[in-house]
């Protein structure tokens, strides 16, 4: 009878065992799947700052100019001659019909002040101008300026030789210094875009060069002008 009694207790205890095992078995698998789970999780967190930087680095070597100061990328520089000529006709503009002022105003019938007026509204049209399509071409591109600048400049040039009175010539002088503002503003925008370090400040030297020389030549070109008319 003891027998049968212990045989009877054993029985009854392997069924106890059996599910014991299990749920040890599936602890088990739920705290391997939980440390899976955060080992991906720290791979992705080490892996995210990688990528971050990755792309850093990628975006620095495309700003990072060759070894000629042109920055690696699909589009080119406008000739840097004409980023020269736009970024001179405004000081050319300026001072080159000085010489023919007292000639302008009797032409015109107008007074000295009122002659004046015509270099002034030019002066203002041009600062308003740099100041108006300096913010527009960074939001829009500046081809359209480049292109846009020197057409609507020899359009009032053609306006203010063909003005009939003081009044005409100052309004059109007003509209040329605005146009002319696209060409100063864009020429050196461009060079910011396109060009990096030492090779930057060398055509920023041009360019300054070129604004400074157009207030001592262009008064002698204008003389002259007057000497062959």
């Amino acid at each position: 009878q003891g027998s049968g009694r212990s045989v009877a207790r054993g029985d009854r205890a392997a069924p106890a065992q059996h599910t014991r095992r299990r749920r040890a078995d599936r602890v088990a698998d739920q705290a391997g799947r939980a440390g899976k789970h955060r080992s991906g999780s720290a791979a992705a967190s080490v892996s995210a700052p990688e990528a971050v930087r990755a792309a850093a680095a990628g975006q620095r070597r495309a700003a990072t100019p060759t070894g000629n100061g042109w920055q690696p990328s699909s589009t080119r520089a406008p000739a840097f001659v004409f980023l020269i000529l736009l970024s001179g006709i405004s000081p050319l503009a300026t001072d080159m019909y000085l010489p023919a002022l007292p000639a302008l105003g009797r032409v015109l019938h107008a007074s000295a002040s009122t002659t004046q007026l015509t270099l002034t509204t030019f002066l203002i049209g041009l600062a308003v101008g740099q100041i108006v399509l300096g913010p527009v071409s960074d939001a829009t591109g500046r081809r359209v300026f480049l292109l846009a600048g020197p057409i609507g400049f020899v359009i009032t040039s053609f306006a203010c030789a063909l003005a009939p009175s003081a009044g005409v010539l100052i309004a059109a002088r007003l509209l040329q210094g605005f146009a002319g503002a696209a060409g100063v503003v864009c020429a050196r925008a461009v060079v910011s875009d396109y060009y990096r370090g030492d090779e930057a400040a060398r055509r920023f030297g041009l360019l300054s060069a070129v604004s400074l020389l157009g207030p001592i030549l262009a008064p002698a070109m204008g003389g002259a002008l007057l000497m062959l008319g």
